[in-house]
């Protein structure tokens, strides 16, 4: 009679080593999202383990006509002098004082760069509930270059994954990147807003 035991052991071994190893794999996603690139429907980023909260504050809170009249806070991960840069330029321009603004150049954000935006419904001319949360994921250069390599991703407010995808996407483009390729020569980053909080002051040892 044929001895199972053996294999079946062996099948037991095989799937525990497949999901060590898909755990391993995991981890730096949790520490580092844009590690993981791209992010799929297979494996969508942890909004709730994500941190956003901790990172430099460009925005908050403030009112935007430019996003569906709601009040938005606005967190960046790594390049918060790029936008600053850009927000600078793009005032300068505004208020049409040319020469300081040809003294700016926009400047593109680095790939892993992720810019993520609380979405806040508006009650009374007042910041009401949180509706969403959206972000934008600089991928890989080719990822999609018409879009300059920018991923979008929208969340529930209790963060469920709602949409995800780049501008070739149909329902991407409706929703977001319609309104952002206006904007491309500041990398479609809007950078209309900047009510920064002061940079934490390092401890004292």
């Amino acid at each position: 009679m044929l001895n199972i035991k053996p294999v079946r052991a062996l099948w037991i071994g095989l799937i525990l080593s497949s999901l060590s190893g898909q755990l391993a794999g995991a981890q730096p996603c949790q520490s580092q999202p844009h590690s993981c690139q791209p992010i799929t429907g297979d494996s969508p980023l942890n909004i709730q383990r994500l941190g956003y909260q901790q990172w430099p504050w460009l925005a908050g809170v403030a009112y935007s006509s430019l996003h569906w009249q709601q009040f938005v806070a606005i967190y960046i991960n790594q390049n918060a002098d790029i936008y600053k840069n850009n927000f600078t330029k793009y005032q300068l321009e505004f208020n049409d004082e040319e020469e300081q603004a040809a003294e700016l150049t926009y400047q593109t954000y680095q790939q892993g760069t992720i810019i993520v935006k609380e979405n806040y419904l508006t009650n009374n001319k007042a910041k009401g509930q949180l509706a969403s949360i959206t972000l934008m994921i600089k991928q890989a250069k080719g990822y999609f270059p018409k879009g300059g390599d920018w991923q979008y991703l929208q969340y529930s407010a209790n963060g469920r994954l709602l949409m995800q995808g780049h501008q070739g996407d149909p329902h991407i483009y409706n929703a977001c990147a319609n309104c952002h390729q206006n904007v491309a020569e500041r990398d479609y980053v809007f950078s209309t807003l900047l009510n920064a909080k002061p940079e934490p002051k390092p401890a004292k040892r």
